[in-house]
């Protein structure tokens, strides 16, 4: 945070956009998915007590992928007819 705010010669933040991924959510992580909301309130609570005054009165915003159809391909389940696909064959 403190090299974000040198960036902005002294002047105050207004927002902080903090952006969650797929991967916070993805099957593939699901025995770590407990820590996300611990360490996503960790971080909040970091740029709001933080003592560099740029954040002083910094607006967190909070952005999150769009809801996932887990029914539709994803590349794990991409295989096969269903797919119209076809296993590449290196020769």
């Amino acid at each position: 945070m403190a090299e974000a705010t040198a960036q902005t010669n002294g002047a105050a933040i207004a927002y902080v956009v903090v952006a969650l991924g797929t991967n916070d959510t993805k099957v593939d992580f699901a025995n770590r998915q407990a820590e996300v909301a611990p360490n996503l309130e960790r971080l909040i609570l970091d740029i709001k007590n933080s003592p560099l005054p740029a954040l002083k009165n910094a607006r967190i915003v909070l952005l999150w992928p769009p809801k996932q159809d887990f029914r539709k391909p994803t590349p794990r389940n991409m295989r096969g007819p269903q797919c119209g696909c076809r296993p590449f064959k290196y020769s």
